[in-house]
């Protein structure tokens, strides 16, 4: 299983893995841009890909074998191993009909529609719609089709079953349901068109879970669906289970699910027009009081006040200034008692009047709150440009002789996630996020580091205080190693095994990657392994 990405060489497209191997050679005149599986990666690709020749279209897989033959003027993946494909009428040459088939080719729902293509876990079929050439570089769209598609009408919807569930309208399918319309709109009649049509909400096997009431329908969850009801100027929000059953009233002027863990729902907020390509969320402006009321997933009121995501179970809370934890159960874990509270993974940082220390999730304290700041050590191997999130010129992943690790300037070493404790300039304390990267995960047993203004010791969760750590300053160079400054001089310690591995009477260690570091002393260079 691999992600393979196209490539083009003299006007033919191949496909190369991401070793940069070429698996198919470039034969086809477009290709879709990347296809395969790999469950480690983050690139969302079809499982098959699409590619074409001599004017017809055809699908292949990861080994470059021919699945569907390249005989169709449209084909690309549906979803499983079905694929839709289009026959021209050679004739009429604005008429055309796709169908759906199987690898093996056998038709499973027949050449009767004008677009078959999928959405979300449902096949979308529509027996009116318009075409043109794709004009993209690559002469496909992501899904691999050659054509542009547009005025869909007349739809009926498939489940993975191939099985009919609805016949008109579909607004949006999400965690196995679709939104529907009752009936399509007439687009030549003005009134028609801009009138707001009641939407319902059926299920993977067609069955209706809402009637036509609602303006708004959300399905944030396989389990969880908000509804918006409106009547005359007035609108309300409610929450729905997955079988219809109502779990917050329509007593809330908006609803939304933060982090997938807790909804937040607020008494009083106004709404505009969705224009300018706002999101659903621009759309409503909340009050400056802060009305917010926290319920569970079960739609369990938990509290009315501020309030953050921790994880998913946990809700900070804010009182008189002050915050508390909550979790799924109403249970009140933590006391209202500190300025500001942060999960990282595996571990509550809190601060307390200028200072930080670590709970864990029971509110159990770990380390008191004793410490400037506190550092989560991840590394990563991967390499990512990052002009767009820190400065242009930095790089994050592990250190190399292109962006080295030097104790002479440890300020513009790799980016690594650090958890800061500050004083802002108006003496109110804040948590400030220096560095850190949505991709890092870290491990169950990963390292800090905690500082004060004095010293800094390397600590776990599991473990506590690594024996013989404490240091004037650390800095993490690999995943066992760190530079450490003691009595002024730099040395190196080892965190698997406890101890200064390399002594402390160093003016600066230059670390450029691999199992070895630079060390100065006065004029005097050296190179010693980490090992």
């Amino acid at each position: 299983m691999a992600i393979l990405k196209s490539f083009e060489l003299n006007g033919k497209y191949g496909f190369k893995d991401t070793e940069q191997r070429v698996i198919v050679p470039p034969k086809y005149d477009t290709a879709v841009r990347c296809f395969g599986t790999d469950p480690t990666s983050h690139r969302i690709c079809p499982k098959y890909g699409s590619v074409s020749l001599n004017g017809k279209c055809g699908v292949i897989n990861e080994s470059g074998d021919i699945i569907v033959p390249i005989i169709y003027d449209d084909a690309y993946p549906v979803f499983g191993d079905f694929f839709a494909v289009r026959k021209n009428d050679d004739v009429q040459k604005r008429a055309w009909q796709f169908g759906l088939i199987n690898s093996n080719g056998v038709v499973v729902i027949p050449f009767e529609y004008r677009l078959i293509r999928a959405y979300g876990s449902f096949i979308q079929c529509c027996r009116e719609a318009a075409s043109k050439h794709n004009t993209s570089s690559s002469g496909m769209d992501f899904r691999g089709s050659v054509y542009d598609y547009w005025a869909l009408k007349k739809e009926t919807w498939f489940n993975a079953s191939l099985k009919i569930i609805h016949e008109g309208p579909g607004i949006e399918a999400e965690n196995g349901f679709l939104v529907v319309e009752q009936h399509e709109k007439d687009y030549s009649s003005y009134t028609s068109w801009s009138e707001s049509m009641l939407l319902g909400l059926k299920n993977d096997i067609g069955r209706l879970i809402l009637p036509y009431e609602y303006s708004e329908i959300h399905c944030v969850t396989p389990k969880r669906i908000i509804a918006r009801k409106d009547t005359d100027f007035h609108w309300r929000f409610g929450l729905y289970s997955s079988d219809g059953d109502e779990l917050i009233p329509f007593v809330y002027k908006h609803i939304a699910l933060k982090d997938g863990a807790f909804f937040d729902c607020r008494k009083y907020c106004s709404c505009e027009d969705n224009i300018n390509n706002k999101t659903d969320n621009d759309r409503f402006l909340y009050d400056k009081q802060g009305h917010e009321c926290w319920h569970n997933l079960d739609g369990q009121f938990i509290y009315e006040g501020y309030g953050t995501v921790l994880n998913a179970n946990l809700l900070a809370v804010n009182k008189s200034g002050y915050w508390g934890v909550i979790n799924q159960r109403l249970q009140k874990v933590i006391n209202f008692e500190y300025d500001e509270i942060r999960c990282i993974d595996e571990a509550l940082i809190v601060g307390k009047d200028g200072k930080m220390g670590i709970l864990d999730f029971s509110g159990r304290i770990i380390i008191s709150c004793s410490y400037t700041s506190i550092e989560h050590v991840v590394f990563s191997k991967d390499y990512y440009p990052s002009n767009r999130l820190f400065h242009s010129d930095e790089l994050y992943g592990d250190y190399n002789i292109n962006h080295a690790f030097d104790s002479d300037h440890p300020a513009s070493q790799l980016f690594r996630s650090r958890l800061l404790y500050l004083t802002g300039p108006t003496e109110r304390s804040y948590f400030k996020f220096e560095h850190l990267c949505f991709s890092f995960i870290p491990e169950s047993d990963s390292f800090f580091i905690l500082s004060t203004e004095q010293s800094s010791v390397i600590f776990t969760i599991k473990e506590g205080i690594v024996e013989h750590s404490e240091s004037q300053q650390i800095f993490p160079i690999t995943e066992q190693h760190y530079v450490v400054m003691r009595n002024s001089k730099w040395g190196i310690f080892n965190v698997k095994t406890k101890r200064i591995v390399i002594k402390c009477q160093y003016d600066r260690i230059l670390y450029q990657g691999g199992d070895a570091v630079i060390l100065y002393k006065g004029d005097l260079q050296s190179k010693e392994t980490l090992a």
